[in-house]
């Protein structure tokens, strides 16, 4: 009986060891993210593939932003960038999610106003600019 509880003791630390997901080394970059009412526009300083873009939507929608530019949540993006994350648009303010390559996991910020610019880099957010 107790090799029986040290054997599914084992099997448990095995399996749930295997479970653990191996998170990508923070890639550096900075880029300049500016939400709207209808889109986003972005300009990266460095560790991106694009200098300056922008996209346009009906309402307020979800962006995916990574070293090869930035999409709507509804583009298919494959996991291959240096770094990905998505950002989405509140009542509140923008809330970014990290998907690969950043030092953190979640930000946000508030924005009541449009547009709003802040800066976003490997490790995290600042110069929250709520004016033009």
């Amino acid at each position: 009986m107790f090799r029986g509880f040290l054997a599914s003791v084992a099997l448990i630390l095995v399996s749930g060891g295997a479970a653990t997901p191996k998170t990508a080394a923070p890639t550096a970059f900075s880029l300049v993210l500016e939400s709207a009412a209808n889109g986003w526009a972005a300009r990266c300083d460095s560790g991106c593939r694009w200098h300056e873009l922008s996209f346009n939507c009906r309402q307020a929608c979800g962006a995916i932003i990574d070293a090869n530019g930035v999409v709507t949540l509804a583009t298919p993006r494959p996991e291959s960038a240096p770094f990905q994350f998505t950002v989405e648009r509140s009542a509140a303010g923008v809330r970014a999610t990290a998907r690969t390559g950043t030092a953190w996991q979640t930000l946000s910020w508030d924005c009541a106003l449009d547009p709003c610019r802040a800066r976003v880099d490997t490790y995290g957010v600042s110069g929250i600019d709520r004016t033009r």
